[in-house]
């Protein structure tokens, strides 16, 4: 086995990436908590291009351990990544808590069917997430010069893997749903998808045998349009995210099932949150 070279150098990642035998011949578990520290970059080539198509390539493979997957997995969750500058907005620190919740969507989603991991490191991940995602205030979507941070759609993929995940419980799923519906309602514009990651998860968490009905019509029911109190304009921007998603979640249940019961429910809550749907039926 050689030995793990020089994991933030972008031409040694490049030949990786290029000759993927190589990779036979780096320690996995090393490598891949190395290439966590790179996704806290703010170059985009080095964190998406490189380092985080080659964790996402080491964690579908078949070299990392049982253990390593662990180490990663609480690596991913500890306060040097997900926890790095939570609560600030605006800086750097993003890259290194959206890319973190990113390698728990991946972990999460390979595990579903092997169950690697053990169940109560799938816990602490479900809670780290949900804390993490009330927490979060940086929702900016592309930043030029610097590429995704996208804390939504990041945090969106995570949420719906782990309520997938037979190690969640079903009682986990309603806050699950709630986390989906608050970051849905973001007093921030979400321009870049955000609406259509948000609504897969909610649609995928929607089908699982494991939430009932009326834990879904409960959380359907919490969408309201928000009061547009302040000079911000944040009721407004609230509302419209909230349209965004649930019209997005309304057209993914229409595709999959036109008779799907659920369509009536969402648009109820599309009518809720549509500022201008009264106007219009009065002409």
């Amino acid at each position: 086995m050689a030995a793990l070279g020089p994991t933030n150098d972008p031409h040694w990642l490049a030949h990786l990436l290029e000759e993927p035998g190589r990779l036979d011949h780096v320690p996995a578990g090393p490598l891949s908590l190395a290439l966590l520290e790179n996704l806290a970059s703010p170059d985009p080539h080095l964190r998406d291009e490189l380092s985080l198509t080659l964790l996402d390539r080491v964690i579908e493979s078949d070299r990392l351990s049982a253990v390593d997957r662990e180490r990663l997995a609480a690596a991913a969750i500890d306060e040097p990544h997900l926890g790095a500058g939570l609560g600030h907005a605006g800086d750097d620190s993003v890259f290194a808590r959206t890319f973190a919740v990113l390698v728990v969507a991946a972990l999460v989603d390979h595990d579903r069917d092997r169950q690697e991991l053990a169940a109560p490191t799938v816990g602490r991940l479900a809670d780290a997430v949900l804390t993490y995602a009330a927490r979060e205030r940086d929702f900016r979507g592309y930043i030029p010069g610097q590429g995704w941070a996208h804390a939504a759609a990041h945090t969106a993929d995570a949420l719906g893997c782990l309520a997938a995940h037979p190690a969640v419980p079903a009682s986990m799923v309603p806050a699950i749903l709630q986390r989906i519906g608050e970051l849905a309602s973001v007093p921030v514009p979400l321009g870049f998808l955000e609406d259509d990651r948000l609504a897969l998860a909610a649609y995928r968490i929607m089908r699982l045998a494991k939430v009932p009905d009326e834990a879904v019509n409960s959380w359907l029911d919490g969408f309201n349009l928000p009061p547009d109190e302040t000079d911000a304009g944040s009721g407004t921007v609230m509302g419209s995210n909230q349209e965004h998603f649930l019209r997005s979640l309304y057209f993914r249940w229409l595709r999959a099932d036109a008779l799907s019961p659920w369509l009536s429910r969402i648009q109820t809550a599309v009518a809720r949150v549509d500022r201008y749907g009264t106007a219009a039926q009065d002409g």
